[in-house]
């Protein structure tokens, strides 16, 4: 019986594991169109898309939010050395940092819709209650 030879994975070739490599350059971004704020402080990439938001009011709003942003950020010189390397770690747009967060794009929208515009929850809320009213009327 003959064995197949061995393969050797990404990491044995090149020293270090490309996945992340791979992962960034699936799908170029695109820009949310309502939370795509001129005015915005930091850029926030969820899934295949890109928010440009005010970082105090989502440290504001949220804990995780704050913890996140208290975290040290590089020096200027180290940011634009990233960007060069591609490192999205560390990356700019626009004069923002670029944090990249792993929750469901729609989940983080109706995040952003709640934050934004509280009246949102509310409509949420009274949408659920109708819906609970209408499925109890059912049985």
């Amino acid at each position: 019986m003959v064995s197949k030879p061995h393969r050797r994975s990404n990491h044995d070739l090149r020293g270090k594991d490309d996945r992340s490599k791979e992962r960034t350059t699936s799908v170029e971004p695109t820009r949310h169109a309502e939370f795509w704020l001129h005015d915005g402080s930091i850029v926030l990439c969820v899934e295949d898309t890109l928010f440009r938001v005010h970082q105090t009011i989502l440290a504001n709003h949220s804990e995780i939010f704050a913890d996140l942003f208290r975290l040290p950020q590089p020096p200027e010189k180290e940011a634009e050395v990233a960007e060069v390397k591609g490192d999205t770690e560390m990356q700019k747009m626009d004069g923002c940092y670029v944090v990249h967060l792993y929750d469901n794009v729609d989940d983080f929208v109706d995040l952003l819709k709640a934050i934004y515009y509280p009246s949102y929850v509310l409509l949420l809320y009274k949408l659920l209650t109708l819906e609970l009213v209408l499925f109890s009327q059912a049985f």
